[in-house]
Order: C-alpha cells, then sequence, then structure tokens
C-alpha cells in the first residue's frame, strides 16, 4: 500500500486514500477483461476517480494516472466494449482530466484521449465524442499545438466522425496566427476543412480558411441577377457558365432574394465557391414578415482577393431594413455595391426611394473621405433602377412617377 502525504499550508496532513493500491487492481481487471457487473473496469474507474478527486497534486500519483490512461487507451484497440461502458469510461476520463498535471503530462494525457479518436468505438458513440470535445476545448492552450495531434494521430485512416471534430477545432485554429502550420497539418490527413460562417442581423460572411487569395482587384462583375436561386438552376445563363466564362476577382449579385443558409442548401454551391476560387463572400438579405421568403431585394458578393474589411448597409438603420448595399475594402480600392430601390407608381414609392438614395449619397461621402484618407479610389457598381430618359418608360406608367422619372422632368432626369 502506498500513502502520499503532503502538508497544506495549515498544517493539516492531506492524504490521498491508496492511489497505487487501485491502479495495481484496475490493472489486473482491464488485463484480465473480467467485465462482470461487480467487478468491471467502470466501477474500477469510478472509484479511481473519486480517489483521485482527494489526492493533492504528486509526481507518482501523476505517473499512475498517466499509466491508467495508457492502458486504457491500449486496450481500447484490441478489446470490444459496450457503447454504455465507453461512456462510463469517458465520464471517468474526463473527471480524471480535473487533475493537476503539468503541461508536460496533461500534453500526455491529452495525446492518449486525442489517440481514442482513431479507435471505431469510441468515434461512433456520439456520448463520448461529446465527453472529448469538452476536454479537448478546456484545454485549447494545448490542443491547438498541431504537433500533439500529429503525434496522436500518427497518419492512421480517420473515421469520418474523428475528421469532423478535428475540423471543428481547426476552424478556429486556422484563424491564428498558426494557419498555415494548421493547413499544412489537415491536409496531411487529408482533411479538408469546411467554411467558416460569421452571422449578424440578416449578413453572412463566409471563409475558406488556409487558402490562398489574391491581393488586388482586376476584374468586377455586376449582375443584377434576380433571385440567385433561380440564377443558380437556370437553363440559359446559368451564373456558374457566366462566372466560368467571364472570371471576375468580385462577382456581385444584386437582387439576390435569399438569405445565406438557403443558398448553401442550392446542391454543389459550396464546393462551386471552393472550385472557381471564392473563398471570402459576403450575403446581406432582407426578410419580410408578413410574407413567407426566403429574402427579399438583398446583395451577395463573392470575392478572390483578400478584404480589409466590410460595411453591410449604408449605415442608416431605416434605409439598410432593406438590406441593399455592401462596401467592401481591398488594398488598393473600395467597393461599394448597391440594389437602389425602384421609384415604383406613386409619389409614396418614390419618396421612399429619395430618402434611400440621400442616405446613400451622404454614406458615400464619409466612404470618399476614408478612401482618399488611405490613398486608394473608389468603384461604385450597381442597379440604380432609374430610367434616364423617357423611352425608357413603359407606354402604360409613362405619364406617372416610374422609378425616379417624371415625364415633365425629363431633361433633368436626362
Amino acid at each position: 500500500m502506498i500513502v502520499v502525504q503532503k502538508k497544506s499550508a495549515a498544517g493539516n496532513v492531506l492524504i490521498a486514500d491508496h492511489i497505487k493500491e487501485h491502479v495495481l487492481a484496475l490493472e489486473i481487471i482491464v488485463n484480465t477483461m473480467a467485465l462482470s457487473e461487480d467487478n468491471n473496469i467502470v466501477k474500477m474507474l469510478r472509484v479511481f476517480r473519486e480517489r483521485l478527486a482527494l489526492a493533492p497534486a504528486d509526481e507518482a500519483i501523476t505517473v499512475e494516472v498517466l499509466r491508467v490512461l495508457e492502458l486504457i487507451r491500449q486496450k481500447f484497440r484490441t478489446k470490444v466494449f459496450t457503447d454504455a461502458k465507453i461512456i462510463s469510461i469517458m465520464k471517468a476520463i474526463k473527471c480524471v482530466m480535473t487533475y493537476e498535471f503539468n503541461d508536460t503530462d496533461r500534453r500526455k494525457a491529452i495525446s492518449n484521449i486525442i489517440q481514442l479518436l482513431l479507435n471505431k468505438q469510441v468515434v461512433t458513440c456520439a456520448t463520448a465524442l461529446r465527453i472529448i470535445s469538452v476536454i479537448l476545448i478546456k484545454f485549447r492552450s494545448i490542443t491547438n499545438d498541431t504537433r500533439i495531434w500529429s503525434f496522436a494521430l500518427d497518419k492512421q485512416k480517420l473515421h469520418s466522425n474523428a475528421k469532423l471534430l478535428i475540423s471543428q477545432f481547426a476552424k478556429e485554429n486556422l484563424k491564428s496566427k498558426d494557419a498555415d502550420q494548421w493547413a499544412l497539418f489537415l491536409a496531411s490527413v487529408g482533411i479538408i476543412p469546411g467554411p467558416t460562417h460569421e452571422y449578424g442581423v440578416g449578413t453572412c460572411v463566409t471563409a475558406f480558411q488556409g487558402k490562398h487569395m489574391k491581393n488586388d482587384v482586376e476584374t468586377i462583375l455586376f449582375w443584377n441577377v434576380n433571385g440567385i436561386r433561380a440564377r443558380w438552376k437556370a437553363v440559359v445563363s446559368r451564373l456558374q457558365e457566366v462566372v466560368r466564362t467571364q472570371q471576375p476577382d468580385v462577382c456581385v449579385l444584386a437582387e439576390s432574394r435569399s438569405d445565406h443558409e438557403n443558398i448553401f442548401k442550392l446542391k454543389g454551391f459550396e464546393e462551386w465557391l471552393q472550385n472557381e476560387g471564392y473563398f471570402l463572400s459576403f450575403y446581406y438579405w432582407s426578410i419580410n414578415s408578413e410574407r413567407k421568403s426566403f429574402g427579399e431585394a438583398g446583395v451577395t458578393v463573392l470575392s478572390k482577393v483578400t478584404t480589409l474589411g466590410h460595411v453591410f448597409g449604408i449605415e442608416d438603420s431605416e434605409s439598410d431594413a432593406h438590406a441593399r448595399a455592401i462596401t467592401l475594402f481591398f488594398s488598393d480600392l473600395v467597393l461599394v455595391a448597391t440594389y437602389n430601390p425602384q421609384g415604383g407608381f406613386t409619389d409614396t414609392s418614390l419618396s421612399l426611394k429619395t430618402r434611400w438614395e440621400k442616405m446613400l449619397g451622404n454614406f458615400l461621402q464619409r466612404v470618399r473621405e476614408t478612401a482618399r484618407a488611405k490613398g486608394v479610389k473608389i468603384i461604385w457598381v450597381g442597379d440604380l433602377n432609374v430610367n434616364p430618359n423617357k423611352d425608357d418608360c413603359s407606354l402604360e406608367y409613362g405619364t406617372t412617377c416610374r422609378a425616379n422619372f417624371v415625364v415633365e422632368h425629363q431633361e433633368d432626369a436626362g
């Protein structure tokens, strides 16, 4: 029997009850796999965990704890456990990880836990995966180092659930200063991480991390698609074909009429973004609560070029309820993309358009000052929804307000 003693600040003796004895008993049970209901590894791990909770930090105990974790890892490779036993063992391990290891020993312990991901028994057990996730998230300061994953994985073929769990960690680390290291690591184990989605109110920025992007904008395509979902499935002028032909660095799609979620439900859309090199994309939509719709108005921008910043809307809450503008800041220019309101057929609808464009003018003035301070140019693209000439008005509405054109003021409009 080994009894570890340690004095507290008050001078009291703290005793770690029979740690060594329990480890030896546990080792015998694991090795013989005598998994009866009265005497099994789960029960022993539970007792081991409870005794460990009373134990102060000690080098000898640390060695024994690591040995238990190593023993479990090895047995998972060679023996078959039921889901119930896997869950109990994982819960015990979760508690064991609260023990006060130093960083070096904790790395060893976490390596053993990561290696459990390689075992099909564990990665097909949803509860075990959740417990492993809790452990890895809690010790992210260690798990964000690819070296510990590389050591644990040892280039073995991964189960799809293990790949998913690793990808979840990678998404955060691919935003860090270690992004290149993580990208190489993921490639080495055959994992292609999915995009990250940063949501706001009626907005989303999607990014594929660890991808090489251009630094300067050379070509811009603007297109009022009149519904991106319809254009994706169209027989003529399909989005995919137009983009393939034009190959723009930045693709602005006005009147996209869809929220981000439903755009990404389009079959093959995510893969298409990657294949075309649009590793950064911006989605802005407006929802009419009075109608069932995926989104109204809206602007979507796809980019092959790294941005320095972005603004959704024109910084006016009333105007921005309609989701009609996205501004992107690149290293060499500022791009303002708008889908201006239609003037409609009444004075009321025309006044709404007039107000929106006044707010847009104020916003453009602020953007121009920013661009001037940075020494870059501004490019404004958009569907302005105007009829500059009388011939642009339909015969039916040629004598009434229509898209900012009043017949008696055609000279001013022109």
